[in-house]
């Protein structure tokens, strides 16, 4: 497809995206879609699958998931009446559908450190925002992240390692959390950091390693299972995440497979990095500010002239 018309079509079906957040507990049928987006209902679907990775029931039941899973976070109602906001007939059938989302029952991700992510993650070619509950597609060949290139120092750490899925991290930072308050080191100008040293689309979800970490000024003696560590510094692609924690796998996703390919960056062999830069128990979830952080090389790399 010519440009202008691909930007046609990521037009059309973003209008379609914005109207299922708008509407999702309307009868959306795909004859009333297609008319939104322009589109003969006979190709429509073929279309919207192909731009966005899944059909619409897909995406609306996502939506619908994804909004009771907020609900239940920043709320104290019953799980019936989430259910029955959600549009499910019964708590039975919004509980079967919800733990086979997100891997967990809606009372165990209500008082889950990090919320469980939904899965099957969305397609690369759209972007979930937790802020407004919208989803919409990336421009075509790039990303609509805001990505700056900065430069950290190496940092002096005690660190805590949690081998499973990075999901699970929370309870290995409450321990960090509970240590440095006795000691007197967590206070609101503290660096904490998360290291993640695998892929978790190459790596077994119970073998993956991540480092729960707090920035010291010098080295202090430290519990059992704690280890003193120089996290290195040097140049990180970082993307400043606002909103809940289980949007950080998104990020890296992106960064990856979106940001990276067209940067004309290499990426480093340093493990990728979370900054923390607000404590999770004085901000709610939705204002939480992370730095997702992705290693590259040092040397910035050369770009050749394409100028004849």
């Amino acid at each position: 497809m010519k440009a202008v018309t691909s930007n046609d079509c990521r037009a059309r079906i973003d209008r379609v995206l914005a109207h299922l957040a708008d509407h999702l507990d309307a009868d959306l049928s795909v004859a009333e879609l297609a008319r939104i987006a322009h589109f003969s209902p006979y190709h429509f679907h073929r279309m919207f699958r192909a731009m966005t990775g899944e059909s619409v029931a897909a995406l609306v039941r996502r939506l619908r998931l994804e909004t009771a899973g907020r609900a239940l976070r920043e709320h104290d109602g019953s799980v019936t009446d989430v259910a029955l906001a959600a549009g499910y007939g019964s708590p039975e059938a919004f509980t079967r559908a919800f733990q086979q989302a997100f891997g967990a029952a809606p009372s165990d991700y209500r008082r889950a450190v990090v919320a469980p992510r939904y899965m099957p993650a969305l397609s690369l070619e759209l972007t979930f925002d937790r802020a407004t509950m919208r989803l919409s597609l990336e421009p075509f060949g790039r990303t609509d992240m805001d990505v700056a290139i900065e430069i950290f120092p190496d940092r002096l750490a005690a660190c805590l390692r949690h081998v499973g899925p990075y999901d699970h991290a929370g309870s290995t930072y409450e321990r960090v959390f509970r240590w440095a308050a006795t000691t007197g080191l967590l206070e609101r100008d503290a660096v904490v950091m998360g290291l993640s040293y695998d892929d978790p689309g190459v790596v077994a979800e119970d073998a993956l390693r991540y480092d729960a970490c707090l920035a010291l000024t010098e080295p202090v003696a430290l519990p059992v299972g704690f280890r003193l560590e120089t996290v290195r510094g040097g140049r990180y692609a970082v993307h400043a995440l606002r909103g809940p924690y289980n949007g950080i796998h998104d990020a890296f996703r992106r960064l990856f497979g979106k940001w990276l390919p067209i940067s004309g960056e290499e990426i480093d062999d340093r493990p990728c990095l979370e900054l923390h830069m607000s404590h999770p128990t004085e901000v709610p979830e939705s204002e939480r500010l992370t730095k997702v952080c992705v290693p590259l090389r040092n040397t910035p790399p050369v770009r050749r002239r394409t100028d004849a």
